[in-house]
């Protein structure tokens, strides 16, 4: 006899694994279901027996209402108000909190209250288990009952010869039914029947209707086993689908986590770069280009010779001044010196550019004046290392340039006229290959531990200066580079030496000593340079002819520098 179980139905086109990647209107658990195999035999039946339906369908419901709580946790983390599946469903947050509005306290209070009692009762729909702790379907239920003369009169005929048999030693007697034979017809032949001294003398009816009962029992306990195995089967299944959209979930929220750290992290690191670019000390060369369209203050009406008053004031917000304390530097250019250097300043300034007419006596014609926040271009200017062009159109006076010495505000006629013309400024900021600002420790002595003074250190254009304050318009010492040797005294000391001084100094901190000493010898400059040239002869934008230089390669190019 063969076992016979009943087999899944199949969909028509033949089943394919499912893949590892699904598309978003794709339904895991369908898709799962349709492609479900398990190793069944060829059978007859066309429907699923009662215990595999109820499996089934276990499994399907179980993975659908996770896959519907997925969606709606996707649905209510995005605000979206709408679930995977079913895009026309849009709820905006104030359509929502209009309808929250409309319920009174109490309502909302009783919802939550609901939603609360109904997470506490909430029991997982889980398949009943029970019947697997029942061991015994798997014993076995043959036990064959010997005959008993209550059950009736035993055969008077022999089984075999079916000749007249009376009961004693030379006949048998079945255990199991009324029948008998003569020893005779039984002895040395081979006709079915079975003899033992436990069991005794069994005809070959019982022996036959034993067999196929235990036949019938051995199908039936694996049945029993396949059933169990098929229960397992179908839950390691739809483990495997749950931990599966589990995993799923898992890397889209992972992914999604890491994004958005990435944004937070790149946020607050390009706010604290700026911070940075904000409050460094760079030098900036500022040029007066042109002036154009202004008014005469000349009652003759003879041509103006304007001067732009540059004042520079400090805005940073967290420190107490007032407004003659504010402004840092003023520097007045005329048509014919149109540019000045600021040594150390950053970009927490106010610039404001007045131009005046000034007569004979001194006196100075108000002809106009552009205010403006200096950090939004100077930052720009400081990344791109380029050049910042601006027109300024003048506008009325917003704040007043004071005197350098006594800090008193500049006396002017004509503020009531109105101004006319623009003029152009060019601001530069230093390259920060070359140059360098920042607190510098002098040491009065060779000695390691000896006295020191503080001074603020600018490096440009290959001169080191030393200025007693932040601030400070001129320099207490000039250092010529050029004329210096620089070199590393007991490897912690920048020593400068000259042929009349020499100057030991030193940083806070060993990056900023190792950053002053690569500048200070022109390091950084030299390792450019000799990139650039290398870049240059390796693209051959130079062609070398014996001792003579030849141009070639893209366009006409300058010869490289000597190194």
């Amino acid at each position: 006899m063969t076992l016979s179980l009943p087999e899944i139905p199949t969909p028509s086109a033949s089943p394919k694994p499912p893949s590892r990647t699904f598309k978003k209107s794709t339904d895991i658990a369908d898709l799962a279901f349709h492609n479900l195999q398990l190793a069944t035999n060829n059978s007859n039946h066309s429907a699923p027996s009662p215990t595999r339906g109820a499996i089934l369908k276990d499994v399907e419901v179980k993975v659908k209402s996770y896959q519907h709580r997925r969606n709606s946790i996707t649905a209510d983390i995005s605000g979206s108000g709408k679930t995977w599946n079913n895009p026309a469903t849009h709820t905006k947050w104030s359509e929502k909190f209009s309808a929250k509005k409309t319920k009174s306290f109490g309502d909302r209070q009783q919802v939550r209250d609901d939603i609360i009692m109904e997470r506490k009762a909430y029991r997982p729909l889980t398949v009943d288990s029970s019947w697997l702790e029942d061991e015994s379907e798997l014993e076995t239920k043959l036990h064959p009952m010997k005959w008993d003369n209550r059950f009736g009169v035993r055969n008077s005929n022999c089984l075999y010869c079916w000749k007249g048999v009376s009961l004693g030693a030379f006949c048998n007697v079945c255990s199991l039914c009324p029948a008998v034979a003569h020893m005779q017809c039984t002895e040395g032949k081979n006709r079915g029947d079975s003899l033992s001294a436990e069991q005794g003398w069994r005809c070959y009816n019982c022996v036959q209707e034993l067999d196929v009962t235990e036949e019938s029992e051995r199908v039936r306990i694996q049945e029993v086993l396949h059933k169990r195995a098929f229960f397992f089967a179908a839950l390691k299944c739809q483990a495997y689908l749950l931990m599966q959209k589990e995993r799923m979930f898992f890397r889209k929220k992972k992914r999604g986590i890491i994004r958005l750290q990435g944004v937070v992290l790149g946020i607050r690191q390009r706010k604290k770069f700026m911070k940075d670019v904000t409050n460094t000390y760079r030098s900036f060369r500022f040029k007066i280009g042109e002036f154009k369209g202004l008014r005469s203050s000349d009652p003759d009406g003879k041509p103006c010779d304007p001067v732009c008053i540059t004042s520079i004031f400090n805005n940073n917000k967290s420190i107490d001044l007032d407004e003659a304390e504010r402004q840092m530097y003023r520097f007045d250019t005329t048509t014919m010196q149109k540019g000045f250097t600021i040594f150390s300043l950053n970009c927490r300034v106010d610039l404001a550019f007045t131009v005046v007419d000034k007569d004979d006596i001194g006196r100075c014609n108000f002809l106009g004046q552009n205010t403006f926040d200096g950090g939004p271009v100077m930052k720009p200017a400081i990344l791109s290392g380029r050049k910042a062009k601006l027109k300024l159109p003048l506008k009325f006076m917003e704040i007043e340039p004071r005197e350098t010495s006594n800090r008193q505000p500049i006396r002017m006629d004509g503020l009531n006229s109105e101004p006319t013309g623009r003029i152009g400024v060019e601001i530069q900021p230093v390259s920060n290959i070359v140059n360098k600002v920042g607190p510098m420790e002098e040491m009065l002595s060779a000695l390691l531990n000896g006295a020191k003074k503080k001074w603020w250190v600018v490096l440009i254009d290959r001169m080191l200066l030393l200025f007693s304050h932040q601030g400070d318009m001129r320099p207490k010492h000039e250092i010529p580079l050029k004329l210096a040797t620089v070199t590393w005294h007991e490897k912690v000391v920048i020593k400068v030496q000259l042929t009349e001084k020499t100057w030991f100094l030193v940083c806070a901190s060993w990056e900023d000593r190792l950053g002053w000493y690569n500048k200070i010898t022109n390091k950084y400059n030299d390792t450019l340079e000799r990139g650039t040239q290398s870049f240059k002869l390796a693209n051959g934008y130079f062609r070398t002819k014996g001792e003579e230089k030849v141009e070639g390669g893209v366009g006409d190019q300058p010869e490289p520098a000597e190194d």
